[in-house]
């Protein structure tokens, strides 16, 4: 899964441009680079013409944001005995 999602994140910096947030700040990088807003910055996978497409955009993000929160960095701060120990 790790690997997956430093393969993702790696895609993500590359199709937006923006290589200069560090591991730390991936989170922000989902944020700033999917969704509605920030039309010129982001990946864009629909043509947000309606509100369903403006739905997928904002979808996109939090899936995104999740998969940092949630996967990458609680693995990246604990060992993975402990990680299953706190689940």
């Amino acid at each position: 899964m790790q690997e997956a999602i430093k393969i993702y994140v790696k895609e993500v910096r590359e199709i937006s441009g923006k290589t200069t947030f560090d591991i730390e700040s991936e989170l922000y990088l989902m944020m700033a680079v999917f969704g509605r807003k920030n039309k010129k910055e982001k990946i864009s996978l629909t043509h947000g013409k309606n509100k369903s497409e403006l739905n997928i955009e904002d979808g996109q993000k939090f899936l995104s944001a999740g998969i940092i929160a949630g996967f990458r960095h609680p693995s990246c701060h604990l060992k993975q005995k402990d990680l299953m120990e706190s689940i």
